[in-house]
């Protein structure tokens, strides 16, 4: 993992083993540089495990009780979301106190988890930690972005947290989640996109310079959405960086 080593944490003497559910790939780039396929685990460390879900809160689900299984103590919800008021630029990063789930129940993170990073996180970046919505689906249209925030009063919104969350309160676990704007608010995504997405909401990238190549319009929003998820990425990056003890799950 290069500079974003993680650090070893413990809880009491005892060894707290951290489960990172990452939906995509480009996602998990952001804390290793190895690859694995989607529905996969990744061992960081004799403490870390990274798994590889793919998107959706059934297979984030699935993989968060897969961790369970594997012995993880710790639940973190990792990789982006959209924003849903302008207040959010890309890359603007978000360490949520709850998330509401689709069906609008709250789901509460772990507080004193998140009373430890977030002072340690604000400090170095702007940090938001307003609610987080779940929806099952992405939210391609800026109406339909306005009209989820004048809802529910949530600033942003992803397909996994939520699911994670559940699996997280199931089982007595601590959980948290970290998410940084890859899409704005104002940001349509192009359904020649949304085409091209496999199973797991991955790119195919030979179908999406198909698909693009049928709406050469498209070109500009794909290269504005490259620029926003790189911006994303590289605040996931710097949380890793700055963040020790296993993002202070201890």
């Amino acid at each position: 993992m290069g500079s974003r080593t993680l650090q070893n944490s413990s809880l009491s003497g005892k060894l707290v083993k951290l489960g990172i559910i990452v939906a995509l790939s480009e996602e998990l780039k952001s804390l290793s540089n190895q690859t694995i396929e989607s529905g996969s685990s990744l061992k960081l460390k004799d403490d870390v495990t990274l798994f590889l879900s793919g998107a959706g809160p059934e297979r984030a689900g699935e993989a968060a009780t897969q961790l369970v299984e594997q012995g993880a103590s710790a639940l973190l919800s990792w990789g982006c979301a959209a924003g849903l008021t302008s207040e959010l630029e890309a890359g603007s990063l978000l360490l949520p106190e709850q998330i509401q789930s689709e069906s609008e129940s709250v789901l509460p993170v772990d507080r004193d988890w998140h009373n430890r990073l977030y002072p340690l996180l604000s400090d170095k970046l702007h940090t938001r930690k307003d609610c987080l919505l779940e929806r099952s689906e992405i939210i391609a249209d800026p109406e339909e972005k306005k009209l989820l925030y004048e809802k529910s009063h949530a600033i942003a919104v992803d397909m996994e947290s939520a699911a994670i969350a559940k699996v997280a309160h199931k089982h007595k676990l601590i959980f948290l989640a970290i998410r940084a704007i890859a899409d704005t608010s104002n940001r349509r995504i192009p359904q020649s996109i949304l085409n091209s997405l496999d199973t797991n909401g991955q790119v195919k990238r030979l179908s999406l310079t198909r698909q693009v190549m049928l709406h050469p319009l498209d070109w500009i929003a794909l290269v504005q959405l490259g620029h926003q998820f790189s911006a994303a990425k590289k605040t996931l990056m710097k949380v890793a960086t700055i963040s020790p003890n296993n993002f202070l799950c201890q």
